[in-house]
């Protein structure tokens, strides 16, 4: 499995980045944004060829796909550069993963980075990540070059995640002071998540054509996704709810369908069954299978690394699944821990829903 990276030096006064993946390095200074860091994903490459729009980019479902990233082969490229101007007094940076920036505007970030206090900024950048779903991982480390009245070079302090303070280098020869901020936080609880509005405007207990929405147990950039019940078996299901604002999107939707009717071809004990697609009032839903379990991602966070005994037996399960769908020639996009269940029906068990497009043929 890989990482991204992205790593911020600074030494009087200048400042130097190196990064490989989709995290971002941002530098606000004077009131304007500027991002710092190309992403080595596949859809920034699109973008960079016009042939997708940054709107199009921040809900497509292979925004996931890095082109990019440490550990999976022996060497990788790296983007290592150094700002073409020294740092001022007031400049304020900020490295984090995608699921702070993607769920935030540009507008959002640079207001919540010029919060004079930098813990109540961290803090403010993590509020929002969760308030518009906080789907993901949210990490950020904020840094801000300030004016230091005493003009002395001493050490200034950097104030990390846990509250303690440690000496870093002064910046600056007098001019200023070095404060840093570091933040992590891994998505919100699915309790809290449920009571808070994603967005998409849908109420849980609600009559939603053959289904009754009882829960919301995740949001993403494309859909949420509901515990519900089939109202003519009597049994429950989970819908996965395109967003409304995201329903005059026509590509999009019709690209939601597709995902629906492929996978709707799988028929196998390592797969999650689709069961229904359809549109009620202004949303597309897909309805599928519930399973009685707990995803992979959410177990690690739980227990810890899994022991090897297991992770051979998970690993059987899902290539038992994904040869099923290679078979029928279809590819998943999206493979990982949250798309993985471990169900109490037997070690493990893997899914998902996430984005299987049709493979091409090969010639002869």
């Amino acid at each position: 499995m890989g990482t991204t990276c992205t790593a911020l030096v600074i030494r009087e006064p200048d400042a130097w980045i190196a990064h490989v993946g989709d995290s971002r390095a941002y530098l606000l200074r004077a009131g304007t944004l500027h991002q710092l860091t190309q992403d080595h994903s596949l859809v920034a490459q699109l973008v960079q060829r016009n042939q997708m729009t940054e709107e199009q980019a921040r809900v497509d479902p292979r925004r996931n796909v890095i082109t990019r990233s440490v550990g999976v082969a022996e060497t990788v490229e790296i983007d290592a550069f150094k700002l073409d101007r020294p740092l001022e007094p007031g400049d304020t940076l900020l490295l984090c993963s995608d699921g702070l920036y993607g769920q935030l505007t540009a507008e959002e970030l640079a207001g919540a980075m010029a919060v004079a206090d930098l813990g109540e900024a961290s803090q403010r950048l993590i509020t929002l990540a969760n308030e518009h779903g906080g789907p993901d991982n949210i990490t950020g480390v904020l840094v801000r070059l300030e004016p230091d009245a005493a003009a002395s070079g001493a050490a200034a302090r950097a104030h990390g995640a846990d509250g303690g303070a440690r000496a870093a280098p002064a910046l600056g020869r007098g001019r200023g002071r070095v404060l840093a901020r570091a933040t992590q936080h891994r998505g919100v609880a699915p309790s809290e998540r449920r009571q808070r509005d994603s967005g998409d405007g849908m109420p849980v207990n609600k009559d939603f054509g053959a289904f009754e929405l009882r829960e919301k147990i995740g949001v993403g950039g494309m859909a949420s996704v509901y515990l519900g019940v089939q109202k003519s078996l009597d049994r429950q299901v989970v819908l996965k709810v395109l967003h409304p604002h995201l329903s005059d999107d026509v590509a999009l939707v019709q690209r939601f369908e597709r995902e629906a009717r492929a996978a709707a071809m799988l028929r196998h004990e390592n797969i999650v069954q689709v069961i229904d697609c359809g549109r009620f009032e202004d949303s597309s839903y897909i309805a599928m299978e519930f399973v009685e379990g707990l995803d992979l991602k959410k177990w690690i966070e739980t227990h810890g690394t899994p022991p090897v005994e297991m992770v051979l037996l998970m690993l059987r399960d899902v290539c038992r699944g994904i040869e099923h769908a290679h078979d029928h020639r279809l590819v998943h996009r999206d493979i990982k821990p949250a798309n993985i269940m471990l169900t109490t029906e037997a070690p493990s068990r893997s899914w998902t829903s996430g984005s299987p497009v049709a493979a091409r043929k090969r010639r002869p």
